[in-house]
Parts: C-alpha cells; sequence; structure tokens
C-alpha cells in the first residue's frame, strides 16, 4: 500500500540540542487516512487522521527515535500534531 499509494511527508521534531528551535526532519514515504465514522469516539475527534509508514525507514536514516506526541508531520503542505505513534509488525 505504502509503494502504491503512499507519497512523501515529512517527520519533525524540535531539536532540544538548539533550544527546540531548529528541527530535525525526515521525508518518509507513507499512507494519511482518515478515521471511519464509527472510530471516532474518546480522544479521537473528527477531522483526525491515522497515518503509516515504515520504521525500517526511519531508524535507517537514524532519525531520532520512532514518531511520539508532540512531533509534526507535514503531508502536502498542511502540518498535524502527532498525538502518539503504535508500532506494528
Amino acid at each position: 500500500m505504502l509503494a502504491t499509494r503512499g507519497r512523501p511527508m515529512t517527520l519533525r521534531r524540535a531539536n532540544p540540542a538548539d533550544g527546540g528551535i531548529v528541527p530535525a526532519d525526515l521525508t518518509v514515504q507513507g499512507f494519511l487516512f482518515p478515521y471511519a465514522p464509527e472510530r471516532i469516539a474518546g480522544p479521537v475527534r473528527q477531522g483526525d487522521a491515522q497515518v503509516q509508514m515504515l520504521a525500517d525507514e526511519i531508524a535507517a536514516a537514524g532519525w531520532p527515535g520512532p514518531p511520539r506526541a508532540g512531533d509534526w508531520l507535514v503531508v502536502d503542505g498542511a502540518t498535524w500534531l502527532i498525538q502518539g505513534a503504535n508500532p506494528v509488525f
């Protein structure tokens, strides 16, 4: 799915060594899709989305760890705040 329907997106994390001013960016291939209506409950709100990307691609690039709450994702010029990330194997 990532190879055929994925698109480039940028993971962004503020760099604490620079006082959080200069971001550490990594472009990865990912797939963004909205939550199904029946999954909108609890902390999930209308307009939220899920993203799938390869953890191996992130690790191979030496980016500082997997995505985590507080990181950002830039997709097609829109910036999304990452609320959490769960690895799926």
